[in-house]
């Protein structure tokens, strides 16, 4: 306490506002929330209860704190993480609330351009509609740029909302989540309620889109080349025949995969999937070709 008030510290609506012990300033701009953490706006540093501890020259679990201190900052730090979970779950539920109140794929049926670029690589109306790929603007550093929302669901439940922006350069590279999303397996539900005996994982939304709308229905996606998770193999056991397509580049990351689950095989594409079904005219029978002599990864 004799820090916050040598720091001209006042109690507003449960925190302290008080000068940052940060950096130099004359007027208070360092907010300190007691079991919570701080954040100031004057030089943008933002901790929790240890964070703010350090910042005052108390180090916790050094022998400047007593007991009774160290208990409370501990107690403090599950609080933080309690706060942190909670805002996760909001977070979700946020999602689940933007895609039902969006517009999206309706959106995208007036825009031409976007659905003559989906066309070019392989996506035509079906699973545009299918998928409910959408429409939207996407915002960086105040600039506006259009952007391809593509929605990750599982039983029919919007998991994740990813932006395929359609722009080259954009700083940060051109694909992005919306808050909260969770993403788990793109057309995860064919996984769930398999209909075939074979399974072909692929690497990205768009190529499992692509495939789909060529007449591969048990295909599902992973977010790039190292987002398969071991934990989904019990997931894939329905399957009699697993085979991972990822991109050329991948062999690695195939082979790690493919090895979580038994008897997966692994296939080595020429080109990237989708690259192949446009250069063929969508003659899916090629890549099946690819497919068909995949070999196990054990």
């Amino acid at each position: 306490m004799a820090e916050i008030a040598r720091r001209q510290g006042k109690l507003q609506r449960g925190e302290w506002l008080l000068l940052c012990p940060l950096h130099s300033e004359r007027s208070p701009s360092f907010y300190y929330r007691p079991g919570v953490g701080f954040i100031c706006f004057g030089c943008k540093a933002e901790g929790g209860i240890k964070d703010a501890a350090r910042a005052f020259g108390l180090e916790p679990g050094s022998a400047a704190l007593s007991a009774e201190d160290r208990e409370r900052l501990e107690a403090d730090r599950r609080a933080v993480m309690e706060l942190r979970q909670e805002e996760q779950r909001l977070a979700g539920l946020a999602l689940t609330e933007y895609w039902a109140h969006s517009d999206a794929a309706a959106e995208l049926r007036r825009h031409e351009n976007a659905l003559a670029t989906l066309a070019r690589e392989g996506i035509g109306r079906l699973a545009v509609d299918h998928f409910g790929i959408g429409w939207a603007t996407y915002g960086i550093d105040g600039v506006g740029y259009p952007a391809l929302t593509i929605p990750w669901r599982y039983r029919n439940e919007v998991r994740a909302v990813q932006y395929r922006i359609l722009a080259d350069d954009v700083p940060g590279g051109r694909y992005r989540w919306h808050k909260g999303s969770r993403p788990t397996l793109f057309n995860a539900d064919v996984v769930t309620d398999p209909v075939d005996d074979l399974l072909v994982v692929v690497e990205g939304a768009k190529k499992a889109a692509a495939c789909w709308e060529h007449g591969l229905e048990s295909v599902c996606a992973i977010t790039n080349k190292g987002g398969w998770n071991p934990a989904w193999a019990p997931w894939v056991a329905g399957f009699r025949d697993v085979v991972f397509a990822l991109d050329p580049d991948a062999g690695a990351e195939a082979l790690a995969a493919a090895r979580t689950v038994p008897g997966a095989r692994v296939a080595r594409l020429p080109r990237k999937p989708d690259d192949m079904l446009v250069e063929s005219g969508g003659d899916i029978e090629q890549l099946m070709a690819y497919i068909g002599a995949a070999r196990r990864a054990d």
